[in-house]
């Protein structure tokens, strides 16, 4: 009975180390992604209005991101003032948040132009 209570405590020390483990890694994923997007706005001289986390509904990432990336929506404003919606895939495809690139998407409906002296960089990679 002894060994028994042994191999109990063991299974239990090993689930909560798990969820310790877990509950690490989930928060500096999350964290990681809000830094990406920041600093895609930043290098493109955006202002962040509005994000959404979009775990489920990925808009044109659907199908061609993978579990280590992050999408948001957003709506952003420029320099010059212009406001401008899109999605924004954060993470490599294979390296996932390990990876610091930032993919832009823009609605095409009813987006005001950009402004022609700036177009904001589409694949931005920093460290």
């Amino acid at each position: 009975m002894n060994e028994l209570a042994k191999f109990d405590g063991t299974i239990v020390a090993v689930i909560v180390v798990m969820a310790v483990l877990g509950a690490i890694f989930g928060i500096w994923f999350f964290r990681r992604a809000k830094s990406v997007l920041t600093q895609w706005a930043k290098e493109n001289g955006f202002t962040i209005l509005r994000y959404e986390l979009r775990n489920f509904l990925r808009g044109p990432f659907l199908l061609t991101t993978s579990d280590g990336q992050t999408v948001y929506y957003v709506t952003v404003r420029d320099q010059y003032g212009q406001e401008r919606s899109g999605w924004v895939c954060c993470g490599g495809f294979w390296a996932g948040m390990m990876g610091a690139k930032a993919k832009v998407r823009w609605e095409q409906n009813g987006a005001p132009p950009l402004n022609p002296r700036r177009e904001p960089r589409m694949d931005t990679e920093f460290r």
